[in-house]
């Protein structure tokens, strides 16, 4: 493991104690749990004059971030076209969602999946 590796692990680690939820996917007969950072990018347009318009909500504008280590297959599941559902507990709230799209961060370590809020629950 390179000096940088050991550095970025522990900056996510350190992130992950203070603004992490917690995730966890079902593959088969192995249940993982990890930490996450959940993101909610609801979108505000701006209009002509640059003023803020209208917030535009949808079922696909939340996101996570996690070490891919600690949730091993999901990526290459989800590139592979799969759409997995996850549960996402913010601030001891679950939700499901389903995982639509992964790719991997800059640092290497990492990975975003995009979420789609599951209906009809």
């Amino acid at each position: 493991m390179s000096f940088f590796d050991v550095f970025a692990k522990a900056a996510v680690a350190i992130t992950d104690t203070v603004y992490s939820d917690v995730v966890s996917w079902v593959n088969g007969e192995t249940t993982y749990t990890a930490a996450a950072k959940f993101k909610d990018t609801w979108i505000q347009e701006k209009k002509g004059d640059g003023k803020l318009g209208d917030v535009k909500y949808g079922v696909d504008n939340w996101s996570i971030e996690f070490l891919d280590s600690s949730l091993p297959g999901l990526k290459a599941l989800i590139q592979g076209g799969n759409k997995p559902t996850l549960t996402v507990s913010v601030r001891g709230t679950p939700t499901q969602y389903a995982g639509i799209v992964a790719n991997a961060l800059s640092d290497g370590l990492c990975t975003e999946v995009r979420l789609r809020l599951k209906t009809g629950l």
